[in-house]
């Protein structure tokens, strides 16, 4: 059977543009949360490795760009001991740098570490590894006190110069806990962990973990992930206690955008459309993964018509029938994020 390409006229009055368009870049990306994992280990708790100096647990890293991993650590004895000092944090064999440390009493402190500036961690599945000055069951001899007690959160997006926009930690007793940051951006994403003497029970953040360690000064810990904007992090418990918090935020990559700006030519139109069924566009960019056409009725809803591999630069639509009226707009795409839409351009079928 013969094909028969018809002719498409542009619709007047469609909002086309007079002349080609260019399509502006995203701006920052948004930190965006990708994995958590938890583990703990002490007297009450499976042994601790390395003569109960090193916890170790596995944390699953994506393979998503920009890739940034938060770990906080607390390490618990009951008053009266002396909880040993975080001597390193390591994931897939890496040093990780600390980024605040809270230790308001002898018996627990809490810490957050993350990858040094400039060095992604590794995707898969590795081994987090906390290791202490000296071991857990011999600085915490009283009662069945001695834990290890550690949560993990992988990020995509981050800025890989400049680990955190900021840092903070507090420490207190009561039911109410509290702490601030300095300054959250809109697409920033900020990692907090708490302790408590008796129960960590609800968030305004997003709740990643949230586990009881009875035996020790920190009974519970928990951790979340804190929008872009949010200064303020907090939990609550129902026993007045003591606790510590500590929190960072991750900076988002500003070099970290979506495909960057492009020209889509056309006969007074973003989007050009000849012959019936071809689109035609200007492709100037390098990084897109994909280009993603849409199409409706005008006036109607838009429907994803086609997803185009990268640097395509026209597409023939399927067969349409004489007087069928069709309106066509597209944007590129990749692992961060996508452009802003082309202008509609629109034709009825001769």
């Amino acid at each position: 059977m013969r094909r028969v390409t018809r002719r498409l006229r542009l619709l007047a009055g469609a909002a086309l543009l007079a002349s080609s368009l260019l399509l502006p870049a995203l701006g920052s990306a948004a930190v965006v949360f990708d994995a958590t994992a938890h583990g703990e280990c002490g007297k009450n708790y499976a042994a601790c490795g390395g003569g109960n100096t090193t916890l170790t647990y596995a944390l699953t890293v994506g393979a998503g760009a920009t890739r940034q991993v938060a770990v906080a650590a607390t390490v618990a004895c009951l008053t009266g001991d002396t909880a040993p000092t975080i001597t390193s944090i390591t994931y897939a064999g890496v040093n990780l740098t600390s980024g605040v440390t809270v230790n308001p009493a002898a018996a627990r402190r809490s810490e957050m570490w993350a990858m040094p500036a400039g060095t992604q961690p590794t995707s898969g599945t590795n081994d987090v590894i906390v290791t202490l000055s000296t071991s857990i069951v011999t600085a915490c001899p009283v009662g069945p006190g001695g834990t290890i007690i550690s949560g993990a959160v992988s990020v995509t997006g981050a800025d890989q110069t400049t680990r955190f926009t900021s840092t903070g930690s507090g420490s207190g007793t009561g039911t109410a806990m509290s702490m601030t940051v300095a300054s959250s951006g809109a697409n920033d994403l900020g990692v907090q962990h708490a302790c408590h003497g008796t129960s960590v029970d609800t968030t305004t953040e997003t709740e990643r973990w949230n586990v009881d360690n009875p035996g020790n000064s920190c009974a519970s810990t928990g951790g979340a992930t804190a929008a872009g904007g949010d200064t303020s992090f907090s939990w609550t418990s129902a026993t007045s206690d003591s606790w510590n918090m500590v929190g960072v935020v991750f900076l988002a990559d500003a070099g970290a955008a979506g495909p960057p700006a492009r020209t889509l030519t056309g006969v007074g139109a973003a989007l050009q459309v000849e012959h019936g069924h071809d689109l035609t566009w200007q492709d100037n960019a390098g990084n897109e993964t994909d280009q993603r056409i849409e199409r409706r009725v005008p006036g109607g809803p838009w429907v994803a018509l086609r997803t185009v591999g990268p640097n395509v630069q026209t597409y023939r639509d399927a067969p349409l029938g004489p007087g069928a009226a069709w309106c066509y707009q597209l944007r590129a795409c990749n692992l961060v994020g996508c452009s802003a839409y082309s202008n509609e351009a629109c034709g009825v079928v001769q």
